[in-house]
């Protein structure tokens, strides 16, 4: 088994999170100003909705849907990044692509 080294570095307005040979850079400004917001927001919709629809299947499609409405708004803001990784990259376009004009990342 290998062994799994998790560490926080706080610089700025940045957290680098991350195993120790790879680093993963997060913005705190993103983190607590956009995605936890709309977390907590989505939450408490489904908590709202399951309140008068007591199905356990309507409850699931409805948890499953903002579920997605979040990974959505996660990848509309995150595309300039997404576009660089190796496997997932070639499921996003820049605008640019979109409109015909090719270019490389």
């Amino acid at each position: 088994m290998g062994h799994f080294l998790l560490l926080w570095q706080y610089d700025g307005d940045l957290i680098y999170m991350g195993t120790k040979g790879v680093p993963c850079a997060l913005s705190l400004e993103k983190l607590l100003g956009l995605y936890g917001p709309l977390a907590v927001l989505l939450f408490f919709v489904h908590k709202g909705i399951t309140m008068y629809v007591n199905n356990l299947w309507a409850g699931l499609a409805i948890g499953t849907f903002l579920l997605l409405i979040y990974l959505w708004f996660i990848a509309q803001v995150e595309k300039k990044e997404l576009v660089k990784l190796p496997v997932v990259g070639k499921y996003f376009r820049v605008r640019s692509e979109v409109l015909g004009e090719r270019r490389e990342v």
